[in-house]
């Protein structure tokens, strides 16, 4: 019967069935609205666990990304081609970390946003200033440098190094003027875009059976993906203000301002990064590719977890241990229970690492990487203990001694160098990988020890089981 608009509030359903469903659909989107009000109410918008959340959520997506292409890819491309890449990468990663001299650190830092502006151009225009460097250095030694590293496939993609150096500089940069504007979703965007980007390359040119060359694109793909979604949203929003805050006198001001930055933040940076580096360089310099291949698929597997839950414990853990800093000036029972919490989750993965392994690898991965999980057998425990001393090194910078954190860094680089040499002397790849074991083991212990002696913590108090 048709309705008038006299009758329209009067409007009855025809069966119990409607009515049913129409009380469920109230009750659903009532639902959805208390939830969001608790969502409201315990992540505000702009809140530290928000920014966290969205930050987390591009990070847990692109890995998720990643791990579910690399069964596919590992049966498209050989161990070589994989060593081939990882050295690529590893060059690129140490290169880019100190590219803008960790100027874009500080972008986040001055209160006025023309101050901010004139770091950005100024961050920039260096990264751009590197990455020529880069390009004439590659020009004038590149022979030399295939020959210092071993590898003659890296040559021809010398050539295109410096683009790779010049997005990944670029995206810190943009990621650091994100972050001061608290885009959170923004970057979260990003990195989705860049493991999208890179899979999307790496899939399609291998079945076109295009080797390291397909591998090495989507490497770069994903990197230029990335700064182009971050830059795109730059253009739009902020370059006007940029360009109309630039001046020379404030950019000097800034510069020698946070001097610090190149000058104490940029070597530490590059030694750190360099450490975690040279096993593959070093591998590459003196053992086959596919070994190389392997250890780098080991190495991929054994840090998801230190990227997905280690990070986001870590985020979580400096909020609450600089606040605990600030109002007691007492961090040592935080220190202890986050040590115990991390404990507890390290260990039963390890445990299933060294038992599994190589079967697991076998299944997903395909029989030729077999050998990636006897890798990641040995070099279990020493992830395992990596995966609870790197989210408490927060406690370094909260107690001012970073200092402390620094000497550590040079004496990972020299440990790692003898332990590497040391395992070469047996003449065999297994021995270079319990080698790099034992070095870990030992640097992330002293490491731990290090954190509880500047915190206050104790080995014995963080060991008790909490009673609540």
């Amino acid at each position: 019967m048709p309705v008038t608009s006299k009758d329209q509030t009067k409007i009855e359903p025809e069966t119990k069935g409607q009515a049913s469903s129409a009380g469920e659909g109230r009750n659903t989107n009532s639902e959805k609205s208390r939830l969001h009000a608790l969502i409201d109410k315990s992540l505000p918008s702009g809140g530290f666990a928000r920014n966290v959340l969205a930050l987390m959520s591009g990070s847990v997506l692109g890995q998720v990304i990643m791990a579910a292409a690399a069964p596919v890819l590992t049966r498209l491309y050989t161990p070589e081609e994989f060593g081939t890449l990882a050295l690529y990468v590893s060059i690129v990663t140490v290169g880019a970390v100190v590219l803008s001299w960790r100027y874009e650190m500080a972008i986040v830092l001055p209160e006025d946003d023309r101050d901010a502006a004139n770091l950005f151009i100024l961050s920039l225009a260096v990264a751009v200033g590197m990455t020529i460097l880069s390009g004439i250095l590659i020009v004038l030694f590149r022979s030399s440098i295939v020959g210092i590293l071993g590898n003659a496939d890296i040559g021809p993609w010398l050539w295109i190094m410096p683009l790779s150096l010049l997005a990944l500089g670029l995206y810190q940069v943009f990621n650091s003027w994100f972050t001061r504007k608290r885009l959170f979703k923004g970057i979260a965007i990003s990195k989705i875009g860049q493991s999208s980007a890179a899979v999307s390359v790496q899939i399609g040119t291998g079945l076109s059976s295009m080797g390291t060359v397909g591998l090495i694109a989507g490497q770069v793909a994903g990197a230029v993906m990335a700064t182009a979604i971050l830059a795109r949203r730059i253009i739009k929003d902020d370059l006007k203000y940029i360009l109309k805050s630039l001046n020379k006198r404030r950019m000097l001001d800034a510069a020698a301002r946070y001097k610090k930055y190149p000058i104490y933040s940029t070597w530490p940076a590059f030694v750190n990064t360099l450490s975690l580096s040279l096993p593959v360089i070093f591998m590459t310099r003196y053992l086959d590719a596919k070994f190389v291949g392997q250890y780098a698929l080991s190495m991929r597997v054994l840090l998801i977890p230190l990227f997905l839950i280690g990070a986001s414990i870590g985020k979580v853990y400096f909020q609450k241990l600089a606040q605990e800093k600030n109002e007691s000036g007492n961090i040592s029972p935080l220190v202890e229970s986050t040590f115990r919490k991390l404990i507890m989750i390290s260990i039963p993965g390890a445990l299933l690492l060294m038992v599994f392994s190589p079967f697991l690898f076998g299944l997903i991965f395909g029989e030729n990487w077999r050998m990636a999980g006897e890798f990641t057998r040995i070099l279990a425990p020493a992830m395992a203990i990596r995966f609870v001393a790197s989210p408490l090194s927060t406690a370094f910078g909260v107690s001012n001694r970073q200092e402390v954190a620094a000497r550590w860094q040079v004496s990972q680089l020299i440990c790692t160098v003898s332990f590497l040499f040391a395992g070469l002397q047996f003449d065999n790849p297994i021995a270079i990988i319990y080698a790099l074991t034992i070095n870990d083991m030992l640097l992330y212990v002293i490491f731990m020890v290090l954190i509880f002696r500047i915190s206050g913590a104790k080995f014995r108090r963080a060991m008790k089981l909490s009673r609540s």
